[in-house]
């Protein structure tokens, strides 16, 4: 058993209680997805310092069960969706997509045809066939150059070769999803890495679904996954339920924001028209 000197106690305790009041600061003023990110974040550093994080997380659920119930229901929602799919498997097949010709960042999946491999994303995040886009491995932080095969402006879908072996893909699911399915969404959003929500379809329409499933900026491309793993839609935006008053002050009408947000994502329909077009996905 490895021995741990007097000095990696001391800074283990000092970072454990830096951590702690600044993740409960974070809980208190900016909310869950904040504290989620960043709690991940802090692990992460802590296990450089030795520092087990069982006690950490036990603390932080008495604390989440005492003070915010709303919040440690999240937490729950967000162990549960975990718990029932392949997350590593997922995270290593969710790449960051960088086009440096535009200055855009987007998420990515890996798919496999045959021995090949190849990136699933969105349409919006390149300007022309001539941008230089490159695929960020989450995991090793690897980068790879990637080809454009096909682009498809109307179903907001691009799909690119990725030269690059792995056993860790995204299969496209053969069973399309309903209205009330539990859905799970994974991406890179605001330059943080494999973020997982989870929610429900709450509508179909003939080229999309509308999701309650929570996304941010960054996560355009990423993969809507059903609770086998498989890719039943990938992410083009957020939509936002509205409608208009009218200001009499201001002597116009004004939007009323009437919901919370919701993700629209490009339906399974349209990614296997765009995908036949072109290759027969494994």
């Amino acid at each position: 058993m490895k021995k741990l000197n007097f000095k990696h106690i001391i800074i283990s305790v000092i970072v454990s209680v830096v951590i702690s009041l600044n993740l409960i600061n974070i809980a208190h003023q900016k909310g869950i997805r904040d504290f989620l990110a960043v709690l991940t974040q802090e692990i992460k550093v802590l296990k450089h310092y030795y520092v087990l994080s069982v006690n950490l997380q036990r603390m932080f659920v008495q604390f989440l069960q005492k003070e915010n119930e709303h919040i440690y229901k999240e937490v729950l929602k967000v162990k549960e969706s975990i718990d029932h799919i392949d997350y590593e498997r997922i995270k290593k097949a969710n790449f960051v997509l960088e086009n440096w010709t535009n200055n855009m960042q987007c998420s990515g999946t890996l798919i496999k045809y045959k021995d090949e491999f190849y990136i699933l994303t969105c349409r919006h995040i390149i300007t022309s066939a001539s941008d230089f886009v490159i695929a960020r491995d989450t995991v090793t932080n690897g980068r790879y150059y990637l080809v454009l095969e096909k682009e498809d402006k109307k179903f907001d879908l691009a799909l690119f070769r990725i030269y690059i072996h792995s056993n860790d893909y995204v299969t496209i699911a053969s069973k399309y999803p309903k209205v009330g399915d539990k859905v799970y969404i994974i991406g890179n959003p605001d330059y943080l890495t494999d973020i997982l929500t989870t929610g429900i379809i709450v509508k179909k329409t003939k080229d999309s679904y509308l999701t309650s499933a929570p996304i941010y900026y960054g996560n355009s491309g990423g993969a809507v996954l059903n609770n086998k793993g498989e890719l039943i839609g990938v992410i083009r935006g957020i939509a936002i339920l509205y409608t208009w008053r009218f200001d009499f002050r201001e002597k116009h009408f004004v939007p009323v924001f009437v919901s919370e947000t919701f993700s629209e994502c490009t339906s399974l329909e349209n990614i296997i028209k765009f995908l036949e077009e072109w290759i027969n996905i494994e």
